[in-house]
């Protein structure tokens, strides 16, 4: 089943006059995170809207594979962003008709 996890800055981290060491520090180790489960085939497609940080419109996507809502949920939770207050994430069950050059 795929899952899509819409990622978004908490307002503090829309300025990056705000962004720490530490805060780049967990925004490499979300990347690593989804490198990790892209690895592992949990994760198909990661991508952001191309818009400034601080921009309200400014999103990070991801479609996870996952047995169940409940495992997805579990690998969005896990991500450093979402564990360190970084970012919120949403989590939404996802039909998925056209990929690349497959129509399902």
């Amino acid at each position: 089943m795929d899952f899509l996890c819409i990622l978004q800055l908490q307002p503090h981290y829309k300025d990056r006059n705000n962004w720490t060491e530490a805060t780049n520090q967990i925004l490499n180790g979300h990347w690593n995170h989804l490198v990790k489960l892209h690895g592992e085939g949990k994760v198909k497609f990661v991508g952001r809207t191309d818009y400034d940080i601080d921009n309200d419109a400014n999103r990070g996507l991801a479609v996870y594979v996952a047995d169940s809502e409940q495992e997805a949920r579990n690998l969005m939770m896990n991500d450093p962003c979402i564990v360190n207050g970084v970012m919120t994430g949403e989590l939404h069950p996802l039909k998925v008709f056209m990929l690349g050059d497959q129509i399902m």
